[in-house]
């Protein structure tokens, strides 16, 4: 009998059942063939319980599997036949019908009504028991012992009872041991039993076998929410020695009176490991990748017995390890990494090594393993003989500003303990220079220093363009400064910044370092009425990388901003609209709107505003721009055509402390 043959009563990997019956008339099945043949066995092949209450009393034997392999005939047919014994035991709870528990929306195990879930919370009538089971041997049980009748919470109680195959047949039992609570208050809803131990014993016709099973009181432990850490109940525990969960298959029972309370003991030690100081600071939490001559913050959080931590936890909140507790360390390559006569740790040159490290407390020492790898990073960056500002040896990338007045591009130096420095220097500012440092393990380390003039805005008030500003893919006829006198006035072209459709023209830049925001405003000729129509300010690293805030047409009726990125991170291109924003009731009839971009490390965020004072969020986002551009463009992708103007009436852009 296959429960899987009818939807709705069975479940399946992504639905559950909602209801135990058999489906379809499988049940009426059993129950007429059973009264016209006394020896009928049903034989069960179901996903879990299933409602038996119409057969089984009418039915003489029921053997139940769950989903068995290949060989399951053959399996069925020796249990059938008698070649073999069975000793399975029902691994859930055979409830009568699913109104006897809680509703599936309810994940609660303790009672929800008159009933809870599972044996330990519920109590009514059941078709067949958690642990029951029938096999063709019969057993006694007798002379229950506990070692220890009066246990602390830190102890460990031997429970020992003799087993007696008590048939003519050879077979298995499956003893099992309960523990519940009698004199709990019922306030705290504690299980009616519990599950502490089962082992399987085989034993020839007429033989006794003596059963011991440990009780670890500590394992008798609950959850004290309000002390955050498990707690050992005080008093009588019963330990029932049973051949099922039910009370009416209780073999043997005694009980036990436990005192004094669970000595936090180490479980578990776990390490986060990070350079000493500055990766906290610079909100790193755990590393694998070391540079050279840093001492090593082993970030190591103990779990005890009872569920308490100690140590780090998370960022910006650790807990104090308990007095008396202590820490040691070694390294299975000291030339790699080294522990010094203090227990601190030091990268000393590349290569890797795994550390251990070692808890001890109240006689108990548990240990964990990390392993560092060490890079041939530098140990010094410098710009015409001094250090660069806030360099840090695995940080790759420096903005440096280069005042207006200074003459000639900043030389770089630079060094590393083990790694060989090559230096490729900027010929001018704006530049980059390039230096690379290659460890003994052929691993290559990249580090560029950005150079550029302080930002600086323009009201394109002039007959000629800044200095600061480059064009990309320039179109000099489609721009003009003397179109609308102090502005920039830009005829919108067929072009476009998308995968590797890179045809823009007059994409307007200059260099802006470190963090920045840049403003414009900007005047549409007419309400833009095409598809694809724009007008807008860009953070440009290439036409592969960069982050676009515009003010679109997308149909003859409908205007919008635009929030777009595109990078190619994983080596392929990737175009994003991260937001659209319906601009057709903000953008005033005289088609002025002012647009903003804000960058704050790798945040970028857009603004618009109708009167240049008042400042509407649009979008935040992160971005992974090395070393971008601010700046202006106006296109129309596919669009061909060129009945629009935009005048960009000035650029504003400040550097951000």
């Amino acid at each position: 009998m296959d429960s899987t043959a009818s939807s709705g009563t069975t479940g399946t990997e992504d639905r559950d059942r909602t209801s135990l019956a058999l489906p379809g008339a499988q049940g009426q099945l059993i129950s007429q063939v059973s009264a016209v043949n006394p020896n009928t066995i049903a034989a069960m092949e179901t996903i879990g319980p299933q409602d038996v209450t119409s057969f089984e009393p009418t039915t003489p034997a029921i053997l139940w599997s769950s989903y068995n392999g290949m060989r399951k005939g053959e399996a069925l047919a020796d249990v059938l036949l008698g070649t073999y014994n069975p000793s399975g035991r029902t691994p859930e709870t055979w409830y009568q019908s699913t109104s006897q528990i809680p509703s599936i929306y309810s994940y609660a195990l303790r009672p929800v009504g008159p009933n809870g879930r599972t044996y330990m919370y519920y109590n009514g009538p059941v078709s067949y028991p958690f642990g029951y089971g029938l096999s063709y041997a019969t057993f006694g049980y007798s002379n229950l012992k506990i070692s220890n009748h009066n246990p602390t919470a830190d102890d460990t109680v031997d429970v020992s009872v003799d087993v007696t195959n008590s048939s003519s047949r050879d077979g298995s039992e499956i003893v099992q041991m309960y523990a519940n609570t009698p004199n709990a208050d019922p306030a705290l809803e504690r299980p009616i039993k519990r599950l502490e131990g089962f082992k399987k014993v085989s034993l020839a016709a007429g033989q006794t076998k003596t059963v011991t099973m440990p009780i670890k009181i500590a394992d008798l432990a609950f959850y004290n929410e309000a002390h955050k850490r498990f707690e050992v109940d005080q008093g009588v525990y019963g330990i029932q020695i049973a051949t099922s969960s039910a009370d009416s298959d209780i073999q043997a029972q005694d009980t036990i009176n436990v005192n004094g309370a669970l000595t936090p003991k180490p479980s578990v030690l776990t390490a986060k490991p990070r350079i000493t100081t500055t990766d906290v600071a610079r909100g790193i939490s755990q590393r694998e990748m070391f540079p050279e001559g840093v001492t090593i913050d082993p970030g190591l959080t103990v779990s005890m017995n009872d569920d308490t931590l100690y140590g780090w936890l998370e960022p910006g909140q650790s807990k104090p390890f308990p007095a008396g507790m202590t820490f040691s360390y070694s390294s299975n390559r000291p030339n790699v990494v080294s522990v010094d006569g203090n227990g601190a740790i030091h990268t000393v040159a590349n290569g890797a090594a795994t550390v251990n490290a070692k808890v001890t407390y109240q006689g108990v020492t548990r240990s964990t393993q990390f392993v560092v790898r060490v890079l041939s990073d530098l140990d010094s960056l410098k710009l015409n003989g001094k250090q660069v500002t806030g360099f840090n040896p695995d940080v790759s990338t420096y903005d440096v500003v280069v005042p207006d007045g200074q003459s000639g591009v900043p030389q770089v130096s630079a060094a590393a303990p083990t790694g060989k420095v090559a230096i490729t220097q900027a010929t001018s500012v704006p530049g980059v220079a390039t230096v690379t440092s290659t460890g003994p393990d052929g691993i290559v380390r990249t580090y560029k220093v950005n150079f550029a003039r302080r930002p600086s805005g323009d009201e394109f008030s002039r007959s000629t363009l800044g200095s600061q500003w480059q064009w990309v893919r320039e179109a000099p006829s489609d721009w003009s400064l003397s179109a609308n006198p102090g502005s920039l006035t830009t005829t919108p072209k067929t072009g476009d910044l998308t995968t590797t459709t890179n045809t823009a023209q007059n994409v307007l830049l200059q260099p802006a370092l470190n963090d920045w925001t840049q403003t414009t405003k900007l005047t549409f000729s007419g309400r833009p009425n095409t598809a694809t129509q724009q007008g807008g300010i860009i953070a440009y690293q290439d036409d592969d990388n960069y982050l676009k805030f515009d003010l679109e047409a997308t149909s003859s009726t409908n205007i919008q901003f635009n929030t777009t990125l595109e990078d190619n991170l994983n080596g392929v291109q990737v175009t994003q609209t991260l937001n659209t924003l319906n601009a057709n009731s903000i953008l005033p009839a005289n088609n002025t709107i002012w647009l903003r971009m804000t960058k704050s490390g790798p945040y970028y965020s857009m603004f618009y505003s109708v009167d240049g004072d008042t400042w509407v969020p649009v979008w935040t986002t992160g971005a992974t721009l090395n070393n971008p551009k601010v700046g202006l463009l106006a296109v129309n992708r596919a669009g061909t055509t060129t009945d629009l103007q935009v005048a960009f009436d000035y650029f504003h852009v400040s550097e951000r402390p």
